[in-house]
């Protein structure tokens, strides 16, 4: 008896050390919880050992990276949220152990495919943050210089950086930071997708100006609309500021100028709110090395900061440094 426990401990252990504590991580997270989304994730992940087990394969991160992909593209998962949810809940921890050359490998038909789960599960925050997470971790493997092939799949994901639910907006904001941070030696990439994110800038910044112009002209019974329409629009910008604070650091320097000019057109809106967070973006911006700001973008922040409007940039001592040398 002796024996056979030890040898049914020694089995656990390899099959452990097989999946890299994929089992382990996913029991240790939901062994104990009645919920029903925790009974779903254990009965996926159970599905799944089984489907790799009937192949006559060892459950690694990469068998159990292909048989989920291979699961969440069955009718069941597409018209059910809450297998989807399961099904990208163990997806995820799958990724993180998954080697780059075999995420690089099977790279377009993840995101299209990653990218599809996405859209299909929109309305249902839950399924969509957990799709989120996953398509952030596979686009952070993008292979150098092949860009062209994420970046549908990154604008996606900045779609979501604005979304009204705050457990989706900051997902998606956190794995737009993780994907930067993954490109920082890949300059081609990164230029890429910093631009991408300018991009989005130069069209949500503007949007509370160009409501309260629209508002300016709306008759009486436009009116409620129209002020929906700039509280919208503010919340837009907001949400996409408090993005940029974590992602302007990480961001190339040839891309931070556009972006500093739309900023600094948030000071004639004279909303105090906005122009802190806009100065505390401009705070990050201004303090990365290589911003590559312009004498005349410098000298018009400095006039700004002598007017009063920007100075929560002078919290931090580095931006104040670099101003003035």
């Amino acid at each position: 008896m002796t024996e056979a426990l030890s040898a049914g401990v020694a089995g656990l252990n390899m099959a452990q050390n097989a999946d890299g504590g994929i089992v382990a991580e996913i029991h240790s997270r939901h062994g104990r919880s009645a919920q029903p989304e925790s009974q779903q994730v254990l009965a996926v992940l159970r599905a799944v050992l089984e489907v790799i087990s009937a192949e006559g394969m060892a459950a690694t991160p990469t068998t159990i990276f292909a048989a989920l992909m291979s699961a969440l593209d069955r009718p069941d998962a597409q018209s059910s949220p809450g297998i989807t949810l399961a099904m990208c809940t163990v997806l995820a921890v799958a990724l993180v152990r998954v080697p780059n050359g075999v995420l690089r490998s099977k790279f377009n038909s993840s995101v299209q495919l990653l990218s599809k789960v996405a859209e299909r599960s929109r309305q249902e925050a839950a399924a969509v943050k957990a799709a989120l997470l996953c398509l952030g971790q596979v686009l952070a493997a993008v292979e150098p210089g092949a860009w062209h092939a994420a970046s549908r799949t990154f604008q996606l994901l900045l779609s979501f950086a604005t979304d009204n639910r705050p457990k989706v907006r900051k997902r998606a904001q956190a794995s737009t930071g993780d994907v930067l941070a993954a490109l920082q030696n890949s300059p081609q990439n990164l230029a890429a997708a910093s631009e991408a994110i300018v991009a989005v800038c130069k069209l949500v910044l503007p949007g509370p100006a160009a409501a309260a112009r629209a508002a300016a002209t709306a008759s009486n019974k436009q009116r409620a609309a129209a002020e929906a329409a700039i509280a919208a629009a503010v919340n837009d910008v907001l949400h996409l500021l408090g993005a940029l604070k974590a992602w302007v650091p990480l961001m190339t320097g040839p891309s931070l100028p556009p972006l500093l000019e739309q900023l600094l057109k948030l000071y004639s809106l004279h909303q105090p709110l906005l122009s802190r967070h806009t100065s505390e973006v401009l705070g990050s911006l201004i303090a990365r090395p290589g911003s590559q700001i312009s004498s005349s973008q410098l000298q018009q922040l400095i006039e700004l900061l002598v007017d009063g409007e920007a100075s929560h940039v002078l919290s931090g001592t580095s931006c104040v440094t670099f101003l003035y040398v």
